[in-house]
């Protein structure tokens, strides 16, 4: 026999599959590895620690005893030792924990262990697995015989007590549902034979004396002796921990400090300094999430690999991270697939926060299980029966705490035990089938008895099927995978609106509800937008509803490609939508919207008959803190804003508290220029966003209106054209600095040319910025953000 102590539950699989046909015993503290070497059960001993200190001190207590075994210590973390500091049948590794290096360090201590078969059978996989599964459980299924023999000796004497009648009988059973899942078949008949002994109150009969005593001692013989070494192994060729990992590319300080964090968290966290080294984790890790920074590598090149990670895997969810906070930068991480923005400086525990809601977005259409049994060994036995299987397993084994589970977990499946102490699962079963919301949830039970009136009764209580155990599991994964895809179906038609293909209202609220309980805890702004398609009416009318159907689906097509995957796009019913932000401000998210609306304007619907309709829609926007803590307080506000853009004239984004004036001389932005083509499309653009606005045309109007004791318009910001009939733009804007208007107002000009002289005699005169002609729109409406947020 081997012992180890230390290691998790993944290391041991994978060691075990070095060692065997060698015989594992898992141990949890050093007196336990003590106390077997001195009673010589040990061969050779692996210890993982995490300081050189505690190594030296268990050399100390091993070394001394006599026939002391090949003893292979890792040190997960600390310093170096040389070997000549070692007794010479210890060996001390350090470092990350492989399971090939202690494997090659027990072979030079001494002892010689087979290497496995090159095999890549997923079936011997799944027995390997479980193999090792039996180390850990090993003494709960012998505490088991115990409890059996003691009630069986007690049976014989007349001196059984009901507790330990029923703890025998609980306990024989557990055996009937565990030992074929480790493929011990021979005695499964004899524990079930003990488990309808002790289900029976009548008195022993002298003829039963023999068979108990018979079926007691084979069962014990069985459970010690173990299941058998699984005739193959699949090669261990990592030199990593297995399983799945989180992605973290940057070569500095914050980046170590997320990947610790990571391993604190359970989490394993493949490092990359470069593009080079994460496209080698890329092929040969199994990765969950990435975490990029974008400003490595020099200019371009972390938006590149952004672009070319969700190119090669699309269903990987990559979060950014920057030192550059500009709008543009989130648009262009959006525009390459990016599920999220981080700013920073930001606290690695955050960034693991926003990471691990990414790989839960990711892992939403898994199929989540919950799975009721009093016996632990179940649990871990179906966890590796349905590793594979693109299910995620909650393990339960308290009846007495199911409903608080359920509601925690809302699986899609449940599994559930029918012999359970408190609550049995076809109650439970009942329960569920008698509740509206979980009333349609399938079940599947496991049962120990096949007899017809237990069948029976196990249909009548409302499940869609049974197991029978022992656990198989192909026919457990089988049966599974049938009603998965009943399940799947079933959930893609509840949670997606089948006409424009975005989430239905009550996914979404779910959904936005997980985001804003994450958005307040870190501080996170959120915004949430309400949108109402305009002229719906008029265009069934005119054009009949198939036309109608069609903007719907526009309209959907726009948002869902103009947003992140992390944004939740829905439909609340008619012609509304919801759009949830996670991450963005007031002005990001009405900024972001508008380009929708303008994308909408430049792409009309074409109709049959050669025609176009345009569409369009009004929405406001809300955001987290200032209007509301709750996503009811959000909906109230941002369709207040939302009624006050269609007030307004619709085609527009209103923030919430952006009421268009109704004769007052306060506004936002006065747009002087008198090219009337350039003038209605600056109209047309701030009147999108929200913006409260004035036109002036020539260069006397506007310093009458805005210059002067009382000035008729008291605007925000003024964009202010150069070149204006009457009186130019650079005397105007000396006018408003000379009445004092420059400490309320900016002044954006608009030059006509980017030359050095005007742009410098522009600033001098007093201006915030300028934009040359020819304008660009999304350059304008970046300036005119910063301008008035600033």
């Amino acid at each position: 026999m081997i012992a180890i102590d230390g290691l998790r539950e993944s290391e041991s699989a994978a060691l075990q599959a070095r060692l065997s046909p060698l015989r594992l015993k898992l141990l949890r503290v050093p007196h336990e590895l003590v106390g077997a070497v001195a009673a010589g059960e040990v061969e050779a001993a692996v210890v993982v620690v995490h300081r050189l200190a505690a190594a030296a001190d268990l050399i100390a207590l091993i070394a001394p005893l006599p026939h002391a075994p090949p003893l292979a210590i890792h040190v997960r973390d600390g310093g170096r030792a040389t070997q000549s500091v070692c007794p010479p049948n210890v060996r001390i590794t350090f470092g990350t924990f492989s399971a090939e290096s202690v494997h090659a360090g027990l072979i030079e201590a001494g002892l010689a262990v087979p290497q496995p078969p090159d095999t890549t059978d997923p079936g011997a996989s799944l027995q390997a697995d479980v193999f090792a599964l039996w180390g850990k459980f090993r003494a709960t299924m012998v505490e088991r015989v115990d409890v059996i023999e003691r009630a069986v000796v007690a049976l014989m004497e007349g001196s059984l007590d009901g507790a330990s009648h029923d703890a025998a009988a609980s306990a024989a059973h557990k055996l009937v549902g565990a030992l074929g899942s480790f493929g011990i078949d021979s005695v499964t008949e004899d524990a079930r034979l003990l488990e309808h002994r002790f289900e029976s109150d009548q008195p022993l009969e002298p003829g039963e004396i023999g068979t108990l005593s018979d079926a007691m001692m084979r069962l014990r013989e069985a459970v010690e002796a173990g299941p058998p070494p699984p005739e193959s192994r699949i090669p261990v060729e990592q030199t990593e921990p297995s399983g799945p990992a989180i992605l973290v590319i940057g070569a500095d300080e914050a980046a170590r400090s997320i990947a610790d964090e990571a391993a604190v968290r359970g989490l394993r966290a493949v490092r990359a300094a470069n593009a080079a080294e994460a496209r080698v984790a890329l092929d040969e890790s199994e990765l969950v999430a990435v975490l990029l920074d974008i400003n490595s590598g020099g200019e371009g090149a972390g938006l590149d690999l952004l672009a070319e990670i969700k190119v090669g895997s699309p269903g990987l969810p990559v979060v950014v991270w920057s030192d550059q906070h500009a709008f543009v930068d989130r648009v262009e991480v959006a525009r390459r697939g990016g599920e999220g923005f981080l700013e920073r400086p930001l606290a690695p525990t955050l960034v693991l926060d926003v990471l691990q809601t990414a790989v839960e977005r990711t892992r939403r259409h898994a199929l989540r299980v919950l799975s009721v049994d009093d016996d632990p060994l179940v649990h871990a036995l179906l966890d590796r029966m349905l590793h594979d299987e693109d299910v995620e397993l909650h393990g339960l084994t308290d009846p007495t705490r199911f409903w608080e589970t359920l509601e925690a977990v809302e699986p899609d499946l449940l599994l559930l035990d029918v012999d359970m102490p408190a609550i049995d699962g076809l109650e439970l079963c009942r329960v569920v089938r008698n509740d509206l919301r979980w009333g349609g949830v399938p079940v599947l039970v496991l049962t120990g008895s096949t007899r017809s009136d237990i069948v029976e009764e196990v249909f009548r209580a409302g499940a869609d099927d049974y197991v029978a155990k022992p656990v198989r599991g192909p026919e457990l994964v089988a049966r599974i995978r049938n009603r998965a895809e009943r399940v799947r179906f079933a959930r893609h038609t509840e949670e997606i609106d089948e006409l424009t293909g975005v989430l239905r209202r009550q996914r979404s609220e779910r959904l936005i509800d997980d985001y804003l309980r994450l958005a307040r805890r870190q501080g996170t702004p959120f915004a949430f937008a309400f949108l109402d398609m305009d002229g719906m009416k008029a265009i069934n009318d005119a054009h009949g509803y198939p036309v109608g159907d069609r903007a719907l689906r526009h309209v959907a097509n726009k948002l869902r490609e103009a947003f992140r995957s992390e944004d939740v796009v829905s439909r609340w019913g008619g012609e509304e939508f919801a759009v949830a932000m996670y991450g963005m401000t007031r002005d990001d998210a009405t900024h972001r919207l508008a380009e929708v609306l303008e994308e909408l304007g430049s792409d009309p619907l074409e109709l049959e008959d050669g025609g176009e309709v345009t569409v369009t829609f009004s929405a406001g926007v809300a955001v987290l803190g200032p209007d509301g803590d709750t996503l009811v307080e959000l909906h109230q506000t941002a369709d207040q804003a939302l009624y006050a853009a269609k007030a307004a004239g619709r085609a527009r984004v209103l923030r919430t508290g952006a009421v268009p004036p109704a004769g007052e001389a306060t506004i936002d932005i006065a747009v002087v220029e008198d090219d009337e083509a350039l003038a209605d499309l600056l109209m047309h653009a701030l009147a999108t966003r929200g913006y409260t606005t004035t036109l002036l045309s020539d260069g006397p109007s506007a310093a009458e209106a805005l210059t002067g004791p009382n000035p008729s318009v008291r605007p925000r910001l003024v964009l202010l054209d150069v070149n204006l009939p009457g009186l130019d733009g650079l005397t105007v804007l000396r006018r408003l600095v000379r009445d004092g208007r420059a400490e309320d107002t900016r002044v954006i000009m608009l030059t006509a040319r980017a030359a050095d002289d005007e742009i410098v005699a522009a600033l001098d005169a007093g201006a915030f910025g300028h934009v040359a002609k020819p304008v660009s729109i999304g350059v304008l409406m970046q300036r005119v953000r910063r301008a008035l947020a600033d």
